[in-house]
């Protein structure tokens, strides 16, 4: 999963709700920490990028947990 994919089904209005978006948006994050090592640049970006959408999701209280957050190794 990439983020063109996931613009690409919004934009075609592909999901038929939050939570098949958010499974889309949190699969590419986790491909972005597997498929990488930690020590690269995507790994670490995904990671900062991956604390912000979880912030944002608490901000707006979309979810209600701290267990989401990641520390760059």
């Amino acid at each position: 999963m990439d983020l063109f994919t996931i613009k690409e089904k919004v934009k075609q209005g592909q999901y038929m709700n939050v939570r098949d978006w958010r499974q889309d948006v949190e699969t590419m994050f986790e491909n972005c920490r597997r498929f990488n090592e930690e020590t690269s640049e995507i790994h670490h970006s995904a990671i900062k990028l991956e604390n912000f959408y979880f912030a944002e999701l608490r901000h707006y209280e979309l979810i209600d947990t701290r267990k989401n957050i990641r520390v760059i190794k």
